[in-house]
């Protein structure tokens, strides 16, 4: 034991010292990197829908997929946007303070093209040009003029995509050019004061401490009238069910990922280790292998990683020469049983519904967007805009995750349509919300007076939408008229933005 934890140890510190060391000049990079390439692919996938003339179901979600992962390379690269030592304001035109104003307008953009390529799908000539950075191709190519409005707009927001990237590529050679010179790395957060323990059933970390403890003990007591020997397996799959979970039914699909993830990895295993025995060189090749699969894609799916995982397991015990049917069966019920515990506690034993977390999550939405709209009236700097509507985006990311369980297809007594449809709004809503603060962020004092009386309508329909709460998931809607355009591009004026979330909010929870 002290062999295998100074082994750990010290293969660590080598890794993360010597032969992987951090180095948040390199992150910050690579992370640009990332984020111009995922911009990439969003227009090579527009390209390929235009060439078809067509939209499909399937290019929805692929566009939406893909929207995803550049939200999420952006929250990547904005974590790691190094700080100017001087303390420059965007203002100021400080590299700096201008990258994260550059993303966000890149993401922005993007968003933006998406949207509006669906109302209308630009030339293929205009994308391939886009794609290829060919700044003459695309300027001739968006000087044709398009009778249908709803073209000139997709063209007007590839433009601005164009823009956003080339402004956010120069911001990002101007800091690479100086070497970082007078930048710093982004200061980590302080770790808030620790919080007086709440021994109250009210307290969510108590409940689930409560919930794991008991489930870990019924995990126990049938894993050792299986066997006396791994007993443990049992206890581990109860409490890892429970982890990086909110409410009962992200437990429950835990469970079943955890099981399913763990017969498929059982299976395939048995087949490696059955065709590399008497190999050991690949056999362990194969299990560092698996083992960095397992890790890499923890962060999409808990099945595919329990799954290598397994494999590796397999290759393990083959390697020792125990692997056996029957100690990999054992390894299967010794999961099942940790699972069903810790799933049957959750439901059964101070249970926290997904309602209620869908609930928190929502009024947490809420709460931001109206700190947003109530700054407005404030005389805030654009800056505290922007960096409440990146807020705002990440209160609906928690959103969607505490509604996931609900949209799942084994869901008897909720409508998975009702779900998609609501988070749908929610996610057009946020998208105006950004629109809107991004205009009215730098507007003139003429434009922010103008738009007071929008921006109290949209705080009214909040009010009131927010009053419904979680109902707003569960009501049945009627389609929504097929309409013009809905991001006008050539009005840069913040009206439209604010009046967009309106009518957002009012699709959100319809008054009869």
């Amino acid at each position: 034991m002290a062999l295998g934890a100074g082994t750990a140890a010290a293969t660590a510190h080598v890794v993360r010292i010597h032969l992987l060391p951090d180095d948040w000049r390199r992150d910050f990079l690579r992370a640009m990197v990332s984020v111009l390439g995922r911009v990439d692919r969003i227009v090579a996938a527009l390209l390929a829908i235009a060439e078809k003339g067509e939209w499909t179901a399937e290019d929805r979600a692929e566009l939406n997929r893909l929207e995803e992962r550049l939200k999420e390379a952006v929250l990547m690269a904005d974590g790691l946007v190094p700080v100017s030592r001087t303390g420059a304001l965007p203002e100021e035109d400080d590299p700096a303070a201008d990258i994260g104003l550059r993303l966000f307008d890149l993401h922005l953009a993007a968003e933006s093209a998406i949207v509006l390529s669906r109302q209308g799908l630009p030339r293929p000539l205009l994308l391939q040009a886009l794609l290829g950075h060919d700044e003459q191709a695309v300027e001739r190519e968006a000087a044709i003029e398009e009778k249908d409005e709803r073209l000139a707009e997709t063209v007007r927001a590839l433009l601005w995509l164009q823009a956003a990237r080339a402004a956010a590529v120069t911001t990002m050679a101007a800091i690479e050019a100086s070497d970082f010179h007078g930048l710093a790395q982004p200061e980590t957060m302080p770790a808030p004061a620790a919080a007086k323990p709440q021994w109250s059933l009210r307290n969510p970390a108590l409940r689930t401490a409560l919930q794991i403890t008991l489930a870990s003990g019924i995990a126990m007591v049938f894993g050792l009238m299986l066997s006396r020997d791994r007993w443990f397996w049992a206890v581990l799959s109860a409490f890892l069910v429970f982890t990086n979970t909110n409410s009962r039914g992200d437990t429950a699909i835990k469970a079943a990922q955890r099981s399913g993830g763990t017969l498929l990895g059982i299976a395939c295993g048995m087949l490696l280790a059955t065709v590399l025995s008497g190999f050991p060189v690949p056999a362990v090749l194969v299990a560092i292998l698996c083992v960095f699969l397992a890790f890499y894609w923890l962060q999409v799916s808990y099945t595919a990683m329990t799954f290598f995982v397994s494999i590796v397991i397999c290759l393990v015990y083959g390697l020792t020469g125990a692997l056996t049917w029957d100690l990999l069966r054992l390894r299967l019920e010794e999961t099942v049983i940790g699972t069903v515990a810790g799933a049957g506690v959750a439901f059964l034993v101070l249970p926290t519904r997904t309602q209620s977390a869908l609930d928190t999550a929502l009024n947490k939405w809420f709460d931001t967007l109206r700190q947003l709209l109530d700054t407005t009236t404030t005389g805030a700097t654009g800056v505290d805009l922007i960096g409440l509507s990146k807020k705002l985006d990440a209160a609906y990311r928690d959103v969607a995750t505490a509604a996931r369980p609900l949209g799942v297809s084994w869901q008897i007594v909720t409508r998975p349509g009702h779900i998609r449809q609501t988070l749908a709004i929610l996610m057009a809503s946020t998208y105006w919300a950004r629109v809107f603060s991004s205009r009215f962020a730098f507007a003139g004092e003429e434009e922010r007076m103008a738009v007071q009386p929008a921006i109290a309508a949209t705080l009214l329909s909040l009010e009131r939408v927010a009053a419904k709460g979680t109902t707003s998931f569960f009501i049945k809607r009627k389609a929504p008229a097929a309409g013009g355009r809905h991001l006008p591009l050539s009005h840069r004026g913040s009206r439209l933005g604010i009046e967009m979330l309106n009518a957002s909010l009012d699709r959100l929870h319809p008054e009869r």
